[in-house]
C-alpha cells in the first residue's frame, strides 16, 4: 500500500509513526525546510474539556507515542474583570510547539524512520494519481474546503508575547475581558522545564 501524508507538523508525523508500526513507510511531503513551527510558542493542554480523551498524552502513549511535555499543570487561575477563580488538580500540560529540541515537532520526527521530503510544495489531488491513500495533515483547512468536510463557523486571530519574570511552571492564568475581546480569552504560562 502506497501512502502519501501532505504536513510535518504533529498529525502528520503521528500518522506517519502508527503507519510505520503497521509496517507501511509513507512518503512524507514538507514545503518547509524542517519540521516545526517557525515561530516557538508553548500550548496549553487542559485535561478540563473532554475532546474527547481526558489525557491527550496518555492516549498516545497508549498508542505507542511517548512525547514529554514541558511541564505538568496543577492550578489554573481564571480572571475576569470582576471575579477571580482557581481550580487545582492533575489540569493537564505545557507543551512546546515550534522548531526546539523540546517541540512536539522534534520529538515526533526523532522517531521516525521514514525520510521527510522537505521544500515540497506536495499537491493532494496530483499526488492522488499515484498513491493509494493521500493524507492532508497542512495544518490549513483548503483540501477539506475543496472537498466539501469542512464549515468555517468563526475566524479566530492568535497573538502572542514573551514575558519576562518568575513564574511557577505548573501554574496558568487565564483572562477573559469581553469589553476588550469580545469572545476571546489570554492565557499566560511558563515554558521553561521545572528544574
Amino acid at each position: 500500500m502506497r501512502v502519501a501524508i501532505v504536513g510535518a507538523g504533529p498529525s502528520g508525523l503521528a500518522c506517519a509513526l502508527t503507519l510505520e508500526k503497521r509496517g507501511i513507510c509513507p512518503d512524507i511531503f514538507e514545503r518547509s525546510s524542517r519540521t516545526g513551527l517557525h515561530v516557538p510558542m508553548v500550548y496549553l493542554m487542559l485535561e478540563l474539556f473532554q475532546r474527547p480523551y481526558r489525557d491527550q498524552l496518555l492516549y498516545l502513549s497508549k498508542l505507542g507515542i511517548n512525547l514529554r511535555p514541558l511541564n505538568k499543570i496543577s492550578r489554573v487561575i481564571m480572571r475576569s474583570p470582576r471575579r477571580s477563580a482557581e481550580v487545582r488538580g492533575n489540569l493537564g500540560f505545557l507543551v512546546e510547539r515550534g522548531q526546539g529540541e523540546k517541540a512536539l515537532e522534534v520529538q515526533l520526527a526523532e522517531k521516525l524512520h521514514t525520510k521527510i521530503k522537505f521544500n515540497v510544495e506536495a499537491n493532494y489531488r496530483e499526488l492522488s494519481s499515484d498513491y493509494d491513500f493521500v493524507v492532508v495533515a497542512d495544518g490549513s483547512s483548503r483540501a477539506a474546503a475543496e472537498n466539501k468536510v469542512w464549515e468555517t463557523t468563526m475566524d479566530a486571530w492568535v497573538k502572542g508575547a514573551v514575558v519576562l519574570g518568575e513564574f511557577n511552571p505548573e501554574e496558568a492564568a487565564i483572562f477573559f475581558d469581553t469589553s476588550y475581546a469580545r469572545h476571546g480569552y489570554a492565557f499566560l504560562s511558563n515554558g521553561a522545564r521545572k528544574a
